[in-house]
């Protein structure tokens, strides 16, 4: 269930590239980084986000909970593909024992497939009154569809590890930025290897989420072993990064035609794909709005040394360390 409480958790990321996981734990001090790794992945385990071939992303599970020391077996895993689909609706305030079940009756009006195909949950935002008086729900309704989560939930199983909460990836990025970093309007983009995870956070609330098939292995042409991107090839870099601006303008544009903000005041990026200097060059020419990118260190009071360079591939863990801030704030610590 996407919005369902778990207990001590690590937050996992399962990319074309890798599989990333970081283990959180609440302290005197603040929330401390414990254990964190990435194993890398054959071509083709994943694409676009799903999984294709479950015995090769439980392997590679196993190869980094063996490798990373991780204390706990329950994760909060994120799903980034084209069947995720995250709406804010407005919803008439039936009783709260029975809003699951109207909601039901209605998420079609919502979703572009048939609910039966999907997993869905929600989350009350806000209770609002209507511009007629009328009492609502500011609902985040979040669905994802139910044969390609199956196949992540069966490399988990497989692996031996338990699924305690299945988290859209985007919202994650959210929750590595304090609440007043979050006012405005801005959108947080994570570009992966496989996929860009965006999302639109208004008045400090998630409003819309897209998930893109751009992420670095187009440049690269195919998954690599550290995610590293090409370095050398400017002109690639380039050409990719316009590529990238212009699948974020043309969903930026989108939400800005279904609500009523006018502008985007910022743009955040964060993952493997946002190393290249000149991406966020290309990006704030393209966009005409400041970019910037995405320390998710930055909420951490202790952050240990795992073998992994942190001042230059903090970014990439930025979905793992945002959904182990869901565990913790879940009360799962």
């Amino acid at each position: 269930m996407i919005f369902s409480a778990g207990m001590r958790a690590v937050g996992l990321e399962i990319d074309a590239q890798a599989v990333r996981a970081v283990e959180l734990k609440p302290g005197r001090s603040g929330v401390q980084l414990r254990a964190a790794g990435r194993c890398s992945l054959p071509e083709g385990a994943v694409s676009a986000g799903v999984v294709q071939e479950t015995d090769a992303v439980a392997d590679a599970l196993h190869q980094l909970w063996s490798d990373a020391g991780f204390a706990v077996r329950d994760v909060v895993v994120g799903v980034a593909n084209q069947g995720m689909f995250m709406r804010s609706i407005t919803f008439p305030r039936v009783p709260r024992e029975n809003l699951e079940d109207a909601l039901r009756l209605q998420a079609g009006e919502h979703l572009p497939i048939p609910l039966e195909q999907l997993v869905m949950d929600f989350a009350v935002l806000d209770e609002i009154t209507g511009e007629e008086g009328e009492e609502l729900y500011e609902l985040l309704l979040v669905a994802v569809r139910r044969d390609q989560l199956q196949r992540t939930l069966d490399a988990l199983q497989h692996s031996g590890l338990r699924p305690v909460v299945v988290d859209a990836s985007p919202l994650a990025l959210a929750r590595n930025l304090e609440q007043s970093e979050l006012a405005g309007s801005i959108v947080l983009a994570d570009v992966a290897g496989g996929v860009t995870s965006l999302l639109v956070v208004s008045g400090g609330q998630p409003v819309f989420a897209r998930v893109s098939p751009v992420g670095l292995s187009s440049l690269n042409g195919r998954p690599g072993d550290d995610d590293a991107p090409a370095a050398d090839d400017r002109e690639a870099q380039e050409s990719w990064a316009r590529e990238l601006a212009q699948e974020i303008n043309t969903s930026v544009h989108y939400y800005l035609t279904q609500t009523y903000d006018e502008v985007v005041d910022a743009l955040i990026i964060s993952g493997c794909g946002s190393r290249p200097d000149v991406v966020p060059e290309i990006l704030e020419e393209a966009l005409e709005m400041p970019v910037r990118r995405l320390d998710p260190l930055r909420r951490l009071a202790v952050v240990r040394d795992d073998g992994i360079d942190w001042e230059s591939d903090a970014s990439d863990f930025a979905v793992s360390i945002g959904l182990g801030h869901r565990a913790i704030e879940e009360g799962a610590g």
